[in-house]
């Protein structure tokens, strides 16, 4: 901390001071003076790095408070400006950063509950990052949440179930892709199928590193993997009764439409 204060004592208007200051004090849990910081910041500098960094920090720290919505405004601005750098002469470092902070998107998204506009940016992230592995697995997340969420409903429509379905088996189509990559890339792996370059693949413990998290990965989707498959042996059940429950609820609006008519043409009669 007494670094960046003299730094700012040389210059209060230095970004990078400041968003040091910022940083400490979340280390030492002094949340709400950070985030003042953090939005001060992103107000002023929006452009810059220092800016575009704090608006970042600031996004996490609301995700951390469950305040999604005001999260995901953060972010998508850090993606909107993220993009227009990496469009420059920034190089592949600026395109990882901009995929890293659009999965903060989709993750704050997810939150929410926006299942949809969750999976159309995963989606076309993997369009473009299609050896991360992360990706496939976050897709194969949100489609279980979605369907889970689908099942819990008291009420559904045939068309609902179906689509829960439909989401569980590709759900799990992603996962056993994913297993199959793990498996063939053998146990350490290499540059292309861990998605790092060869300044990150330098050291032995960066490689260890690398593999591990996608070895935690496998694991968590060998265990949704499984939840998944017991879902899809309990789908025929759902399907059917929620057939049978709208063919009874039709056949009950029929029978009160009909009923309607009679009721209609007996006041008819009687006016006759």
């Amino acid at each position: 901390m007494t670094s960046y204060f003299r730094v700012l004592e040389i210059d209060d208007n230095n970004c990078f001071g400041s968003l040091g200051v910022a940083n400490v004090l979340c280390e030492y849990n002094k949340v709400h003076e950070a985030k003042e910081i953090y939005k001060l910041l992103g107000q002023s500098e929006p452009d810059s790095l220092a800016g575009q960094h704090a608006m970042l920090n600031h996004a996490h720290l609301l995700m951390w408070e469950g305040n999604y919505e005001f999260a995901i405004n953060l972010y998508q601005t850090c993606y909107e400006k993220a993009q227009q750098c990496s469009g420059s002469s920034h190089g592949s470092r600026s395109s990882n950063a901009t995929k890293e902070i659009a999965m903060f998107l989709a993750k704050a998204l997810f939150k929410k509950k926006d299942y949809t506009a969750c999976k159309k940016i995963t989606v076309t992230l993997m369009v473009k990052h299609p050896e991360d592995l992360r990706l496939k697995y976050n897709l194969a997340v949100c489609l279980h949440e979605e369907s889970s969420m689908i099942f819990t409903l008291g009420i559904r429509k045939v068309k609902q179930t179906l689509h829960a379905i439909q989401s569980l088996k590709q759900a799990k189509s992603l996962l056993i892709s994913m297993s199959a990559l793990v498996k063939s890339a053998g146990v350490l792996g290499h540059s292309a199928f861990w998605s790092a370059n060869s300044e990150q693949l330098c050291t032995e413990q960066n490689r260890k590193l690398i593999v591990d998290n996608y070895e935690h990965i496998r694991e968590k989707a060998v265990e949704l993997l499984s939840g998944i498959t017991s879902q899809l042996d309990s789908s025929d059940y759902y399907l059917q009764h929620d057939r049978d429950f709208e063919l009874k609820a039709l056949m009950k609006m029929q029978e009160r439409e009909q009923l309607q008519q009679q009721e209609k043409e007996k006041q008819k009669r009687n006016t006759e």
